[in-house]
């Protein structure tokens, strides 16, 4: 009897936790990158170009003296790592815990490997040479208007984007959105991308066009706030590397369970990335413009 709810344990992990990778579409952040993917293995580039001019006449190419008008290019490699996720059972709990792809316990796997991407990806933005703006030392208005500024700089300079990879995605942590939320800005219509959405109950996830993605306190530092445009950063990950098994250990009598993806980040532009710093302590003055 044991052994028979050992092996439907085992296989319902299997096949529920592949169901789950083979659809996995990434944390938060994933969206908001330039994607590459390459067979296990093999090296990954993004490239980045700066530079370059055009002309109004024809030139001559084949002349000694010519030079390209296509820039600088420069090739960014990445090599993915891998995020893991591991759980073990006692054989005396299996009978009670199912792994179908309804299973808390499986459902977790998949959220705390999506959360640890973006992890990832947080902290690869962080570490970048960033656009850093700020006005802490002022009062709550005064920041909150600088802030919008570069909401509106940000949101309008991404949508003129030749390359089509246009908008702007606004990260920060749980206290600096419930201050964002509690602001007149984030209640006047002129701010609020949605309306609607907010007349039937629902929470914007927009504000002035610009995405808004928030993290727990303990992922994201208090005081920061990261203004990404969509395509400033790359997002690398190995074809068909997602692996799950279930082991079962007769030595200590658990069953082992593992899923593992692979990602990998890096930034393309990160001048055009804003980090705003700002003062989580602040008090509001009297101007009742925000």
């Amino acid at each position: 009897m044991a052994a028979e709810i050992i092996q439907t344990r085992q296989k319902e992990y299997v096949n529920s936790m592949s169901a789950l990778l083979s659809v996995f579409a990434g944390g938060l952040l994933r969206k908001f990158a330039v994607k590459q993917e390459a067979l296990v293995g093999e090296e990954i580039y993004f490239y980045k170009s700066s530079g370059g001019s055009s002309t109004r006449k024809t030139r001559n190419m084949f002349a000694s003296s010519y030079t390209g008008q296509g820039g600088k290019i420069e090739a960014i490699k990445v090599e993915p790592d891998y995020i893991l996720w591991d759980e073990k059972i006692p054989q005396k709990e299996l009978w009670k815990t199912k792994l179908d792809v309804k299973s808390e316990l499986v459902r977790l796997g998949i959220n705390q490997i999506a959360v640890d991407e973006d992890k990832m990806i947080i902290n690869t933005i962080k570490a970048g040479t960033l656009n850093d703006v700020g006005a802490v030392g002022t009062d709550l208005n005064t920041q909150l208007r600088l802030l919008i500024a570069q909401i509106a700089d940000s949101v309008l300079s991404s949508k003129m984007a030749i390359d089509g990879q246009n908008g702007t995605v606004m990260i920060m942590n749980k206290t600096a959105y419930k201050i964002l939320a509690a602001s007149n800005a984030s209640i006047k219509s002129d701010f609020i991308t949605n309306q609607m959405e907010l007349s039937k109950g629902n929470v914007p996830r927009m504000f002035m066009g610009c995405d808004m993605v928030t993290f727990p306190d303990d992922v994201l530092t208090s005081g920061e706030i990261y203004l990404v445009p969509y395509g400033t950063y790359g997002f690398a990950s190995w074809k068909g590397s997602q692996k799950q098994e279930a082991l079962y250990e007769h030595r200590d009598l658990h069953l082992y369970l593992t899923a593992d993806i692979t990602a990998g980040a890096v930034l393309l532009d990160p001048k055009a990335i804003t980090r705003f710093k700002y003062d989580p302590l602040s008090t509001p003055s009297q101007d009742p413009i925000l």
